[in-house]
């Protein structure tokens, strides 16, 4: 599903629409399902060096699962953050729920734009 909103943001951002229009899209950097946690710190560390790179974004990650779970992943994810002494207020940490399999979603959002919020289906829109 992110591979097509992925494409759609390509084209949408290609027919050259104004730049308003741009900064209230967000985009869908990765989405880590079970794995091991060596796994999910690299995600994480590449998702900061993006924000790192590109300071017109704020990053959200939203954990989906079992509480167990989510809080499992929120201490792979801040500890992660922590050891490479990453900006942590760039990044927003949402437990959204169990909604289906377990999977960690990383999103850039533009700082101006409206913030992404939970539908009844735990999806971000």
């Amino acid at each position: 599903m992110f591979r097509v909103l992925f494409l759609l943001l390509i084209v949408i951002s290609s027919i050259g629409f104004s730049d308003v229009a741009k900064a209230t899209s967000f985009i869908v950097f990765d989405e880590v399902l079970k794995t091991d946690k060596d796994k999910l710190r690299k995600v994480t560390e590449n998702f900061q060096k993006e924000l790192d790179k590109d300071k017109k974004f704020q990053g959200y990650i939203i954990n989906h699962g079992t509480i167990k779970e989510t809080a499992r992943r929120e201490k792979i994810i801040r500890d992660s953050i922590a050891f490479r002494k990453f900006d942590a207020s760039k990044i927003t940490i949402v437990r959204g729920g169990k909604a289906g399999e377990t999977r960690t979603v990383f999103y850039l959002v533009p700082v101006n734009a409206e913030l992404p919020h939970l539908t009844k289906n735990e999806e971000i829109k």
